[in-house]
């Protein structure tokens, strides 16, 4: 798997697109579920995974990714990050967790 060859998991989208705002957070959850460390855009579908600083980072700018890859140049830092972004995932996107989700959908029908 190349994923497993890598560290960070880069998702950069050009925010001055209004095509780029039917994307949807697979490719950021992909990373998470792989273990990475992710920089992603300050894109709707990201900030509903991504709490930045905390699982991952959002940015806007070049200086934005600039800096959060600086940060995760620190091997601890980025493993605390990835294990974080890993947990979101198998809480909020695990078969489990969907199902629940699905079956409280469900239930208010």
């Amino acid at each position: 798997m190349v994923m497993g060859q890598h560290e960070i998991g880069f998702a950069p989208l050009p925010l001055d697109n209004i095509f780029v705002y039917g994307k949807s957070s697979n490719k950021v959850v992909g990373y998470m579920a792989a273990g990475l460390a992710v920089i992603a855009s300050d894109h709707p579908a990201y900030r509903e995974v991504i709490a930045s600083s905390e699982n991952g980072y959002l940015g806007r700018t070049p200086g934005d990714f600039n800096a959060a890859y600086e940060q995760l140049r620190d091997p601890v830092l980025r493993q605390a990050l990835s294990q974080l972004g890993y947990e979101t995932v198998v809480r909020d996107y695990s078969i489990e967790a969907l199902t629940e989700k699905l079956l409280e959908a469900l239930q208010a029908f």
